[in-house]
């Protein structure tokens, strides 16, 4: 899952370079940072009938991003984010876990439609694949070392330590509108709000590699909001 923000650091350095003397980049690359309040529901009815507490509030995302002019107005690149959020609960001699982690990459198009003093206003859109993942996991607490190799012992009747991890791929499509601010020639920040058009269907939910039925879809069009610091030269 945290391989793709990686990845996104490749494509920074791939896109990376040349400033024109004017206002703007030729290409450029930086770090980003996201907030993001996905609707959780389908989880959070599960944890509820467990005890646990619910996933609330938002994500913070981080990755990268890059890209290079192929006309005027038109720009091309690629971008990464990843990111999770946690909860958690200890009873009755237990640590119960939950995590939800979200990551995705691809490929990253804007147009610049307008310029004023040292600001630009542009539209665009990512096309990337990605994956979420919950992964549960109950714990006896504090975990003993001994415990834990002989739960793998072929006679072990032990579970008091067990894990699960759900999977679920996607395609992306995610439309956006920013405005980046030049503070000097090289150097820019850009904050964009975008709407990832992304619902995942119920039978795409994996289990250490198996089909899981009955799962439900998961609704994640919720807005997207990215910020960004992009060096250029």
């Amino acid at each position: 899952m945290r391989t793709i923000p990686i990845v996104s650091l490749a494509v920074i350095v791939m896109f990376s370079p040349a400033l024109s003397g004017e206002i703007g980049f030729q290409g450029a690359g930086g770090f980003c940072f996201a907030v993001y309040t996905p609707d959780l529901a389908p989880f959070n009815k599960e944890l509820k009938a467990l005890g646990i507490p619910e996933f609330s509030g938002s994500m913070l995302l981080y990755g990268g991003q890059g890209f290079g002019h192929v006309s005027e107005h038109l720009r091309v690149g690629g971008m990464g984010f990843g990111g999770s959020m946690r909860t958690q609960d200890f009873e009755n001699g237990y640590a119960r876990e939950a995590t939800f982690s979200m990551s995705w990459g691809g490929i990253l198009i804007e147009y610049w439609f307008l310029e004023a003093l040292n600001c630009e206003f542009y539209a665009g859109g990512t096309l990337g694949w990605g994956a979420v993942a919950l992964r549960l996991e109950k714990t006896a607490s504090p975990v003993d070392w001994d415990d834990v190799w002989g739960n793998f012992q072929a006679d072990s009747s032990m579970a008091e330590n067990v894990s699960s991890e759900f999977q679920h791929s996607f395609f992306l499509m995610q439309p956006r509108l920013g405005i980046r601010y030049f503070l000097l020639d090289w150097l820019a920040l850009s904050g964009t709000v975008e709407i990832p058009l992304l619902k995942l269907s119920s039978d795409g939910w994996e289990l250490n590699g198996d089909n899981v039925y009955d799962a439900p879809e998961l609704d994640l069009m919720q807005p997207f909001f990215q910020f960004s610091i992009l060096l250029g030269g």
